[in-house]
């Protein structure tokens, strides 16, 4: 004997519920570099005060040498991106060539295609 089935919440969603479930989902898609691509105008800022420290040489230096790491990262991240992204390209393009003109039947009734089109224009 089966008791009631629990109540569904029928409440109607908000537009906040729906912009939450949008960033959550965005948020899983997006790779490391956005976030260093978003971080580097507040490091940029906060490197402009790097001249303030021009009298003081080791903390000069000690600002300096983070700023240049941070960059390293993130240019070693950006190298990373574009081989990933090339990598994944020619695979696809790949994939794409073997799903249409590397298939041989697919090029058999490619040929069939244009043989027939072409008896049939040259018949007008």
């Amino acid at each position: 004997m089966e008791g009631p089935a629990p109540e569904k919440n029928t409440a109607p969603r908000t537009l906040w519920m729906y912009v939450r479930e949008g960033l959550a989902a965005a948020h899983k898609r997006r790779p490391v570099s956005f976030y260093m691509l978003l971080s580097v105008p507040v490091v940029l800022v906060l490197g402009a005060r790097l001249f303030e420290y021009r009298q003081q040489p080791q903390r000069f230096l000690a600002v300096l040498t983070l700023l240049l790491l941070f960059f390293l990262v993130i240019s070693a991240q950006a190298v990373r991106d574009f081989f990933a992204i090339t990598r994944n390209h020619l695979h696809e393009r790949r994939a794409a060539y073997l799903e249409t003109l590397g298939d041989r039947t697919f090029i058999n009734e490619l040929g069939q295609r244009v043989k027939k089109n072409g008896n049939h224009d040259s018949a007008e």
